[in-house]
């Protein structure tokens, strides 16, 4: 007679209680789709402010983004970074110009999103210009 083995003996049901059929991995699995389906709403929900505020490139994007994915704390913050993400600014700095103010805006959400900005593009190629000048003034100065 042969032994059975531990694995053959929990699906048979010794180990659990009861016998492990069909529709009760019919359930597991609709758990799990039911659980990664409301993991993934909540993701969609709570990021919904930072990308609205991304999108309408709203100078404290930033600031609305790490708001509303604390919002999941309370509903209050998430429902303020909500508003927020569509309301625009009305502080005014002077010490800075317009121009500047969207430049670092830009920069800002350029980093959020993971793309080169303009300002990272014009950097890149100032900085390209002086490696060429000094390359010529070098073999000038030979």
């Amino acid at each position: 007679m042969r032994r059975r083995s531990e694995i053959e003996e929990v699906f048979d049901g010794r180990l659990v209680g009861f016998h492990v059929g069909f529709w009760d991995y019919v359930t597991f699995a609709a758990l799990f789709v039911i659980t990664a389906t409301g993991l993934a709403k909540a993701v969609l929900i709570l990021g919904l402010p930072g990308h609205i505020a991304v999108a309408r490139k709203h100078p404290e994007a930033d600031a609305v983004n790490l708001m509303g994915w604390v919002g999941f704390l309370a509903v209050i913050p998430w429902v303020r970074a909500l508003i927020w993400a569509f309301k625009p600014t009305t502080v005014i700095d002077i010490r800075r110009t317009p121009g500047e103010e969207r430049r670092e805006t830009d920069a800002m959400i350029a980093e959020m999103t993971g793309k080169p900005g303009k300002l990272t593009e014009s950097l890149n190629a100032i900085v390209a210009i002086r490696a060429g000048f000094f390359a010529n003034a070098a073999i000038c100065l030979k």
